[in-house]
């Protein structure tokens, strides 16, 4: 956990170096595979105008899942309208794991994945459907960036 959270700060620390624009944003997260739901807070980060850094936080309202961290990196060169944007994203998930409140440990895994991206004048709508590798489980995520 100690290596993760180190990993975390560099990546806030060398984000802060390079200018660029900070965007917020809410949503929920739905694991197919564990029929787990829970609620979602994002953050976005453009590095320039090709590469997107987010990252998101979701809180479980399971019995289970406890909450899970993504950072992903997401390559915005597939602009297919003004209204339509899809961004293929490749990132890592931390999943903390508990049955009735006793924790179990937490998992990382990679994952692949891809953000749909449906601009408004004020925000935009995403949706976000990920393969994480180690559980071999598909992740589907929405909500709102403002």
């Amino acid at each position: 956990m100690k290596k993760q959270l180190f990993l975390f700060v560099t990546l806030l620390f060398c984000a802060s170096m390079v200018s660029g624009q900070f965007r917020f944003g809410g949503g929920a997260q739905f694991n197919i595979e564990a029929s787990a739901f829970g609620l979602q807070g994002k953050a976005v980060y453009e590095i320039n105008e090709t590469i997107d850094a987010t990252g998101a936080f979701t809180f479980f309202l399971d019995d289970v899942y406890s909450w899970e961290l993504d950072l992903n990196a997401q390559y915005k060169g597939l602009d297919v309208s003004e209204s339509f944007k899809l961004y293929p994203m490749a990132g890592l998930s931390m999943l903390r794991v508990s049955v009735l409140g006793i924790v179990g440990g937490t998992t990382t895994s990679l994952h692949i994945g891809a953000s749909f991206r449906f601009p408004q004048d004020k925000f935009e709508i995403y949706a976000e459907p990920k393969f994480v590798f180690n559980g071999s489980s598909l992740v589907i995520s929405g909500g709102v960036i403002f």
